[in-house]
């Protein structure tokens, strides 16, 4: 966290932008955490032992987890929730831009 102050404050932005990044930042990590932790207990669950190996030691930022789980993950519920989840994140964020 220290590091990323560091470089908002030598590049000149201003306080509003930085917490602007800063919550965004947040926001990426507990959901590339939440996506993990999903995909990591659905893997060892199902004793997908090469996808828990993949998925616990590749950081993709989120994308292999997304595959796994709405590609080879055979459970209904937890895919139309993750569609659903990500719809409305989504509307959230295009409200958030289309104010004008």
């Amino acid at each position: 966290m220290q590091d990323i102050l560091f470089l908002l404050n030598s590049q000149g932005f201003t306080p509003g932008i930085k917490f602007i990044i800063i919550v965004l930042s947040i926001l990426a990590m507990v959901i590339v955490l939440t996506l993990k932790g999903y995909s990591l207990w659905y893997a060892s669950r199902h004793n997908n032992y090469k996808w828990f190996i993949s998925l616990l030691i590749l950081n993709t930022f989120g994308v292999l987890e997304l595959v796994y789980l709405l590609g080879f993950e055979k459970d209904k519920k937890l895919k139309n929730f993750i569609q659903t989840e990500f719809k409305k994140i989504k509307h959230f964020v295009q409200s958030k831009f289309d104010r004008n």
